[in-house]
């Protein structure tokens, strides 16, 4: 926000915008609502409010970068704009999703919703939007798997944070699948209550030395008040030398 009340973009949103522009990509930000709504209420407002930063936020991608368009669309009305670029509103979404990052290449689609201002926090809606963009347009996204299937904690503020920075994140449980699928490079273990098998062992093994070209990574957290999982502390310590201080 500058002297004048008018929000600016960051240097790290600027910078990849000029990239963005230097490949020639094309992106669409898809406002939910009407655009004379939004406007009136931006300018109305007495104090900066999330109106005024959706609309100016918006306004400044548009006009930094010729390639990125700007569209104001109410799914209540028009659900078939949607549609046709498969982006899926669900009931529960279209009171919450505020904005929708989408690119008309990769046909990706990122949705930010309400929350982004909890707090007031109007920095988390640019961040959010340049990762939404990073994730819509660009051609190689790295998929980040956060296991499941043994009690293990859910990474919700490490899933956003991650996905602001245009990763996709997902859950998976080994036992579903004979191997890690190729799409992850990252697995993220997070305080399992159960203990691991020695099928998830060699499935987790196996995906880190992918077939000795490696180039794949895996994250553990934990505390000193984890169960204990005999196996994979084992794995950890014998294969790669890590342990959990107790």
């Amino acid at each position: 926000l500058s002297e004048n009340k008018v929000f600016t973009l960051s240097q790290q949103t600027l910078a990849f915008l000029e990239e963005f522009s230097s490949l020639g990509q094309e992106a669409e930000i898809i406002i939910l609502g009407s655009e004379a709504d939004f406007r009136s209420r931006a300018n109305a407002a007495n104090a900066v409010s999330a109106y005024t930063y959706i609309v100016e936020t918006a306004d400044n991608y548009a006009k930094a970068c010729s390639q990125i368009k700007v569209s104001y669309v109410d799914p209540r009305y028009n659900p078939a704009y949607f549609r046709q670029r498969g982006i899926t509103l669900s009931s529960a979404e279209d009171s919450s999703t505020i904005m929708v990052l989408y690119s008309p290449v990769t046909r990706r689609y990122r949705l930010v919703d309400s929350t982004v201002f909890s707090d007031m926090e109007y920095v988390g809606l640019e961040r959010r939007m340049t990762g939404g963009l990073v994730y819509a347009t660009r051609e190689n996204i790295q998929t980040i798997g956060i296991l499941s299937g043994h009690g293990e904690m859910t990474l919700n503020h490490f899933q956003l944070l991650m996905e602001d920075n245009g990763y996709q994140v997902k859950y998976l449980t080994l036992a579903d699948f004979s191997a890690v699928p190729e799409e992850y490079q990252l697995l993220v273990i997070a305080r399992p209550v159960r203990q691991y098998s020695s099928g998830d062992i060699e499935k987790i093994d196996s995906f880190l030395y992918h077939n000795g070209a490696y180039g794949k990574h895996l994250m553990v957290f934990g505390d000193l008040d984890m169960y204990e999982n005999p196996l994979l502390e084992t794995y950890l310590s014998d294969e790669w030398g890590l342990s959990f201080g107790k």
